[in-house]
């Protein structure tokens, strides 16, 4: 049997999840890059009646999308020639998984502002990977300057796809940028990892202009006030520089049964 190259089959609404797209914490489930790929590679694919960018994408995770046959819908809720609402429902057994919207606006001249961040390039980083799952398994490559799962505190590396979306699709740079995004909280981590579960429940991404590459650099940083949750904050940026910011809500938790072998997997 020939090994999936992609997260997903189907077409026109009907999709399976093969198993590249199965959760590290559980692998009868989706993991999170995996759903917001494919959401912003539908709403990609929607056009617009002038020239757009995405100026806002936020994903919300209702219940765990299971590793099988699923219904995903992209549908235009506000059609303007000035900005466009979207809205994408992944559906299984006829319950709501997950949900993402978005917001285009229309391209025209405006102010430039100015932002630095300093970084190297992705050839003159480390190949250090974040992810436990190496290669195509691992859904991005990723290479970690500072932070990961053993390391707590801020985080800063960069990621790219590592398989496509569907057969023969790969990731175009804004999907890219939607997949690094859920990174964040894996890259920042300030909690124990074996001792605590800390599941982000959604994504919001707020663009200043499309990203021009599938290597994205993400700074992230992750806070919590201690009650439960915990946020995460992250710039994500191309080889040009920045180009959106990126955030995630953690729901924090001991876990069920507090256990070293994610710590022991991790430094294999």
């Amino acid at each position: 049997m020939t090994a999936p190259t992609s997260f997903y089959t189907g077409q026109a609404g009907a999709f399976a999840a093969t198993d590249l797209a199965a959760s590290p914490w559980n692998p009868a489930h989706q993991n999170g890059v995996a759903i917001i790929a494919l959401m912003a590679h539908l709403i990609e694919q929607t056009p617009t009646l002038e020239p757009m960018m995405l100026a806002r994408l936020t994903v919300d995770i209702a219940r765990p999308t299971p590793l099988a046959a699923f219904e995903a819908e992209c549908v235009v809720v506000r059609e303007g020639r000035r900005m466009q609402n979207l809205e994408v429902t992944f559906r299984a057994a006829g319950e709501i998984c997950a949900r993402a919207t978005a917001l285009r606006v229309r391209l025209a001249d405006s102010p430039v502002s100015t932002e630095t961040l300093d970084y190297p390039a992705p050839e003159d980083t480390p190949e250090k990977s974040l992810a436990r799952r190496k290669g195509p398994r691992a859904g991005l490559e990723t290479r970690v300057l500072k932070g990961g799962l053993l390391d707590p505190g801020p985080g800063r590396g960069w990621a790219r796809p590592a398989v496509e979306i569907l057969p023969g699709v790969p990731a175009s740079p804004l999907v890219a940028a939607a997949m690094a995004a859920d990174v964040g909280s894996g890259l920042s981590s300030i909690f124990e990892h074996g001792v605590w579960a800390f599941a982000n429940i959604d994504v919001a991404i707020h663009f200043i202009r499309p990203p021009e590459s599938d290597w994205i650099f993400i700074d992230a940083e992750t806070v919590s006030a201690g009650d439960g949750s915990g946020l995460v904050n992250s710039v994500l940026a191309d080889r040009r520089g920045p180009f959106a910011r990126a955030h995630q809500t953690l729901f924090v938790e001991p876990m069920r049964i507090p256990s070293a072998s994610v710590r022991e997997a991790a430094t294999a």
